[in-house]
């Protein structure tokens, strides 16, 4: 054998002979354990490896411990970013708010005006349609006015008179007659001209009289011939046999001698008219006379 690898096996067997060899802790007492060597190596490599996991956790928790902090202070100061950004937005909307209220009251102003300006138009509105429908009466009153006017100018009149020159007492016992004229003095013709009249010996006429001829003339409104403007017709009325006793009674002033009548006709407008009369003879002037109260037209 090589003198060195006898030299290493030596050196080998004593490094094994002494771990193996008790440690003399220097007081041995008889229920002591007895502490090898190699119990205290391991004894310092677990310290030491507990030791390293401990340092290792330590280092985690410092870590953790930091990495929270850091997180922290970002958290801080993105949230302060965040509180002044909604600071800054409350204040636009302060800002916002105060010009909306100051737009609303603008608004609600102009809106009152307009609400003030309309009433006061509508009232003006209001006066304006009452003078114009005033005004518009006025003329439909004044248009109403000159219609009547034109008609009352253009419509026909009828007049009658007596044309004959008469002493009925020199007609006793004879037919009794009268010759009258009727004359259209308006400006146009006079249509469905109907003539219905009495010659009477009578003590006076009345008004019924008057109205049952009126009655008689209104059921031919339809017939009868046109008389022109400024025309004459001439028309004769006829009592029959005048008696003595008649003479007599209209002598005395007991009777009269009466003739009266209703004239129906039409004018252009398609309007009826009627026109009456009533003339009594005047014995002592010897003619006729119109008695007024039964003299008319409409």
């Amino acid at each position: 054998m090589d003198p060195t690898e006898q030299k290493q096996n030596n050196t080998n067997e004593e490094e094994h002979s002494d771990n193996s060899a008790p440690i003399n802790t220097g007081h041995l007492e008889q229920n002591d354990p007895i502490i090898t060597k190699d119990q205290l190596e391991y004894e310092k490599k677990y310290k030491l490896s507990f030791r390293r996991k401990v340092n290792r956790t330590e280092k985690i928790q410092i870590f953790l411990t930091l990495f929270n902090l850091l997180t922290l202070i970002v958290f801080i100061i993105v949230s302060s970013f965040q509180i002044s950004h909604s600071i800054k937005a409350l204040d636009y909307a302060d800002s916002t708010n105060v010009h909306t209220r100051e737009s609303i009251i603008i608004s609600k102003t102009s809106s009152e005006k307009s609400d003030s300006l309309s009433k006061e138009s509508l009232i003006l509105t209001g006066e304006s349609l009452d003078i114009s429908n005033k005004s518009l009466g006025i003329t439909r009153q004044s248009i109403e006015n000159a219609e009547k006017n034109a008609k009352i100018d253009l419509r026909p009149y009828i007049v009658v008179n007596s044309d004959s020159v008469m002493y009925p007492f020199s007609k006793v016992n004879k037919n009794l007659s009268m010759i009258f004229s009727v004359t259209n003095a308006g400006k146009t013709p006079a249509f469905n001209f109907f003539h219905t009249n009495v010659l009477t010996v009578i003590d006076s006429v009345n008004q019924s009289d008057i109205d049952g001829l009126i009655k008689q003339s209104t059921r031919h409104h339809n017939a009868g011939f046109a008389l022109g403007s400024n025309l004459t017709n001439k028309k004769e009325g006829i009592y029959g046999i005048f008696s003595l006793q008649d003479s007599i009674n209209v002598y005395n002033g007991k009777n009269k001698l009466i003739f009266f009548g209703v004239i129906s006709y039409s004018d252009i407008f398609k309007e009826r008219h009627l026109t009456w009369y009533c003339l009594e003879y005047d014995i002592k002037r010897e003619r006729w006379v119109y008695n007024e109260r039964y003299n008319g037209m409409e």
